[in-house]
């Protein structure tokens, strides 16, 4: 616990734009009826094996969808949502695939704007390997 608390603060510390910056965004106090747009970073990799994929998320008040763009697959799971600070949000949820668990995890938003910004996917438990593992990458919100 205390190695990923590590990790989340120099990544924090990496992607969060000055104090004065973030001052000016705000995440969005829920989710439900959201529809997000993320960006996934990086190369591929082992410990990254979806570098470069959109991925869509729809929100409705209890239920997350989650679709690849480049391959259309489609997961869903229960979700939970806080605001931690003005500029950053923490969503947890477990994705679910034909009744079984495809992949727990985290994802924190840190805004660039009100509309765009940063997360970081903290895996903690998934059917792809590595089971346990973390990638950075950019979000931007769709209007309503």
């Amino acid at each position: 616990m205390k190695i990923a608390l590590m990790i989340f603060t120099l990544y924090v510390s990496m992607l969060v734009p000055s104090q004065a910056n973030t001052a000016l965004c705000k995440v969005p106090t829920t989710l439900t009826g959201k529809r997000f747009v993320l960006e996934l970073d990086g190369q591929y990799t082992h410990n990254n094996p979806r570098a470069g994929e959109l991925q869509e998320f729809i929100f409705t008040p209890t239920t997350l969808t989650e679709r690849s763009l480049n391959t259309g697959e489609t997961l869903s799971g229960e979700y939970q949502y806080h605001v931690l600070a003005p500029d950053i949000g923490m969503l947890s949820t477990s994705l679910m695939q034909e009744e079984a668990l495809f992949s727990k995890f985290e994802l924190t938003f840190m805004c660039k704007n009100n509309t765009t910004g940063r997360y970081i996917f903290s895996q903690i438990a998934g059917r792809e390997p590595p089971a346990i593992r973390q990638n950075v990458g950019t979000y931007f919100m769709m209007p309503d």
